[in-house]
């Protein structure tokens, strides 16, 4: 006895590489049923320290005197698709308005999110990917010594860096079924650590 997805004729009528397709469509389907929890956030960016402060002495919002610890106002909202009760994809936007150096600055995330339940209420996740850096050009600022870290675009009016290596650490307390309180560190090796409060959704 033969089984058709579809009436018999129609089904004869449909190339190889289409039956592929409906096939692999029906199993992420049934993946993605079987269990699927998708997570969105919103941060506050936050507490930032630099472990080399060469520009410390322009740095606004800083808390003391040479740069080490700034305290920056943007915002992060981050997202997490996982297929399974540990993997799955998340991304991350952030959208600063004015950095520690007053220009604009943005950040860009994709990559493979790792989940660990500690408990009902306590969970772990870190998201490993490439990272994209990009704000406004910091050469017009009076003293800025430029440390070769970021690169220019060919209008020199951005400032840019892609790191492949990227991760962020983000600890959630759910202190109801789908809302949690978050803490999210980015380890920008070497440049900065950037620790960032909000709030997750599932």
């Amino acid at each position: 006895m033969k089984i058709y997805l579809f009436y018999p004729s129609t089904y004869h009528s449909i190339s190889f590489q289409l039956k592929q397709k409906i096939l692999l469509l029906f199993f992420v389907f049934f993946i993605s049923k079987s269990y699927s929890q998708i997570v969105v956030g919103v941060k506050f960016t936050g507490l930032a320290f630099h472990p080399r402060p060469i520009n410390g002495a322009i740095f606004r919002g800083k808390l003391e005197k040479k740069g080490y610890l700034v305290m920056n106002a943007g915002l992060a909202f981050t997202a997490q698709y996982y297929i399974n009760n540990t993997i799955g994809l998340g991304v991350a936007q952030v959208i600063m308005p004015q950095d520690c150096g007053g220009k604009w600055f943005g950040a860009t995330q994709v990559g493979l999110a790792l989940k660990y339940d500690i408990s009902p209420v306590h969970s772990v996740h870190g998201v490993f990917g490439p990272i994209l850096f990009y704000r406004e050009n910091w050469a017009s600022i009076p003293n800025y010594k430029d440390d070769t870290f970021f690169k220019k675009t060919k209008d020199q009016r951005f400032q840019y860096k892609f790191v492949w290596h990227g991760a962020d650490l983000e600890y959630t307390y759910w202190f109801a079924e789908h809302t949690g309180l978050a803490i999210n560190l980015l380890p920008g090796i070497p440049e900065i650590f950037e620790l960032s409060p909000g709030m997750n959704f599932k």
